[in-house]
């Protein structure tokens, strides 16, 4: 049976189950603490690293609930409002979207005021209190045939807990799944600004190896230099003049590369791209080429079908200014891996005549004109 990948509760300092009239609250450093109401328990400083854990069930026609509504029927505007103000640092889980358990299994949680019992059909919830919950827990118990594997996590205590045919776990232990995180981070809100960063990361060393070799083009010029005088045009003087003229070659678009990885750095964050790696490249790196060739690859099964393939193929050829086609190769693979064709020599001539542009308009606007013309305007104005 397929299950949604887990969430480790501890990689939360603070945790807090809201019940139908009660909170449970287990604070970072300190005691598990009641109330009525969760924000009675929690700070700013505290809710900076919050797991808040409700019960929201379904409508009859199978609608969410707000979160806000599920968490304060009272004053769910209250709480709609902290909930925006705090974003992401609040994680919002709902139980009710547990995922389903293995065949002759059931699950219970017991916190706050409730017993949440879930299986391999559904979810149920039921209120209960510290006086009544071995009972209340008996009678769900029933329900279920006797060889039913039975789990309960709690961190409740009581002597007759021995009665019950049952695996008893703490709070910390019981199984969160990213069904019921509602506001989980996607990957590209989590590592967009990373890839961002390495893509510049990239292109400031491809900055570098271009200063390098542009370095080692005027080496080699002064080696010309010195050939000519010296050996009169022979052939070291040949050998050399191929290398600089090679090098010439190479050089000649390699100012272009850390545009075209900014652009595609660009691209795959604004087109939401589930990215896991991206690279710009000579597709003939031992030859001098007009085209550079961008490979992109996504994270496994992100994009499984053509109906999904197609769509983001297109975004990303949309949001890029740099590439002219792209296309997916004919392999099968886990990842979705995209090919880009970038012009370097169309893409040179538009650089070129843009700068040129904008160096005429720099030229025509001379220094003065604009403080000459606001005088004017103000003595129309009066």
């Amino acid at each position: 049976m397929a299950t949604a990948p887990k969430v480790n509760i501890t990689r939360f300092k603070n945790r807090c189950f809201v019940g139908l009239n009660r909170v449970e609250y287990y604070p970072e450093n300190g005691e598990v603490l009641f109330a009525d109401n969760w924000k009675d328990l929690t700070d700013d400083q505290s809710r900076r690293n919050l797991m808040l854990g409700f019960f929201a069930p379904r409508d009859i026609d199978g609608a969410d609930v707000d979160p806000a509504a599920a968490l304060s029927p009272t004053d769910h505007e209250e709480d709609q409002m902290l909930l925006m103000h705090h974003g992401r640092n609040i994680a919002l889980f709902d139980f009710c979207r547990a995922s389903k358990t293995p065949p002759n299994t059931l699950n219970a949680m017991i916190a706050a005021d409730v017993i949440f019992h879930w299986d391999i059909n559904d979810s149920y919830i039921q209120p209960t209190s510290e006086e009544t919950w071995v009972k209340d827990l008996q009678q769900v118990f029933k329900a279920y045939p006797k060889t039913t594997k039975k789990t309960v996590y709690t961190n409740w205590k009581n002597e007759k807990t021995s009665e019950l045919d049952a695996t008893f776990e703490p709070l910390e232990s019981v199984p969160l799944d990213t069904n019921m995180w509602l506001n989980k981070p996607t990957i590209q809100e989590r590592y967009g600004f990373h890839v961002l960063l390495i893509g510049m990361g990239i292109a400031g060393g491809m900055y570098y190896l271009t200063t390098d070799q542009e370095q080692e083009v005027i080496n080699l010029r002064r080696q010309v230099a010195i050939a000519r005088q010296e050996s009169g045009f022979g052939d070291n003087f040949r050998q050399i003049i191929s290398r600089v003229q090679e090098q010439e070659q190479f050089m000649r678009y390699r100012y272009l590369y850390s545009t075209v990885l900014k652009d595609i750095a660009m691209a795959v964050h604004n087109a939401d791209f589930k990215v896991h790696d991206f690279k710009v490249e000579n597709p003939t790196p031992n030859q001098p080429s007009d085209i550079a060739l961008v490979t992109i690859t996504s994270m496994p099964k992100a994009y499984k079908s053509y109906l999904e393939q197609e769509p983001i193929a297109k975004e990303l050829l949309k949001q890029s200014v740099t590439m002219a086609e792209i296309r997916k190769p004919p392999v099968n693979r886990e990842d979705l891996t995209l090919e880009g064709l970038v012009v370097l020599s169309t893409l040179d001539e538009q650089i070129r005549k843009h700068t040129q542009e904008q160096r005429m308009i720099n030229e025509t606007m001379k220094p003065g004109q604009a403080a000459k013309a606001e005088p004017k305007e103000e003595g129309e104005q009066k």
